[in-house]
């Protein structure tokens, strides 16, 4: 009956060390849950504020789309406005010149027209 009551014992003994093992585990679980429940928490926050993100993303490329639309077509502006400003002054050149040669040309003429009627005197 000893060795079997010293068997018990190691027995009970054994057990009682596992259940402190186990309930060590069970204690270093219940940690390893509340810090992933915080993780988790967290990274629900974060994606609350991601539809928000990329709705601000999408109205930012968007903008960015606009603004590179508009500098193209001022861009394009800017070159055609150029274009008539050189075309108007070379045409104000040509205008002038044509001015100059015909009043020249109203001057022989007149001249002409001068020396003809003082010869028919």
């Amino acid at each position: 009956m000893a060795s079997q009551s010293e068997g018990y014992v190691r027995q009970l003994t054994g057990l009682e060390e596992a259940r402190r093992i186990a309930f060590s585990e069970r204690v270093k679980l219940m940690q390893d849950c509340a810090d992933l429940q915080d993780t988790l928490d967290k990274l629900a926050a974060t994606e609350r504020g991601g539809p928000l993100i990329q709705g601000r993303h999408t109205k930012l490329q968007a903008t960015c789309r606009s603004v590179a639309d508009e500098s193209g077509r001022l861009r394009d502006m800017n070159a055609v406005l150029g274009e008539l400003l050189l075309s108007d002054e070379l045409e104000l050149e040509n205008a002038e010149a044509e001015d100059e040669k015909d009043m020249v040309m109203r001057v022989l003429i007149l001249q002409k027209k001068l020396l003809e009627r003082q010869e028919s005197y």
